[in-house]
């Protein structure tokens, strides 16, 4: 990793392209969070010069729901035009397959697809994952898109997810 961070970096100086050669060329390397702390951030030898190209992806809560609604929208046998929006859609959309509350530990989510992003950590692969274990409780385990959730499916889909997310001792607790 640390050679990949540093051939992007040569690559990208514009003092280093031969004469001749393309000069419209930019790479990126993409890492999750946790690989760039644990693995570059603390072991590259000049990480300042590295830091002020880096740029941190946040997925918002519209980017998320927009995001889910055109994965059921397309698994419902739905396709999406290139002028075709689902935008003024999305919470209608999301209201197929989640309830309209959750409640957790005496708190009120509203709606409950809030509490599953929270769940999730805002993060597509763990909300995903989550979804799908929600999904196979609810008995649609290769449907995961279609899965209809009731309150119970989400909670017992997120004891599952936190058995296989976090470690061993933390999860049964």
């Amino acid at each position: 990793l640390l050679a990949l961070t540093q051939a992007t970096r040569e690559i990208n100086r514009a003092d280093k392209v031969p004469e001749g050669e393309i000069r419209n060329l930019k790479v990126v390397t993409a890492f999750r969070a946790v690989t760039f702390h644990y693995y570059i951030e603390k072991k590259y030898p000049d990480i300042e010069q590295v830091r002020n190209h880096v740029e941190e992806l946040r997925w918002s809560t519209p980017a998320l729901k927009k995001m889910m609604a055109r994965r059921i929208w397309e698994s419902d046998g739905n396709h999406l035009t290139s002028s075709q929006s689902i935008d003024d859609k999305v919470d209608g959309i999301i209201a197929t397959r989640f309830p309209d509350q959750m409640h957790y530990f005496g708190k009120d989510f509203e709606p409950s697809v809030d509490f599953f992003f929270k769940l999730a950590g805002y993060r597509p692969r763990q909300i995903f994952q989550l979804w799908q274990d929600c999904a196979e409780h609810a008995g649609k385990k290769d449907l995961t898109f279609q899965a209809i959730l009731a309150e119970e499916n989400i909670m017992e889909g997120f004891k599952k997810y936190t058995m296989g997310t976090l470690p061993k001792d933390v999860g049964e607790e």
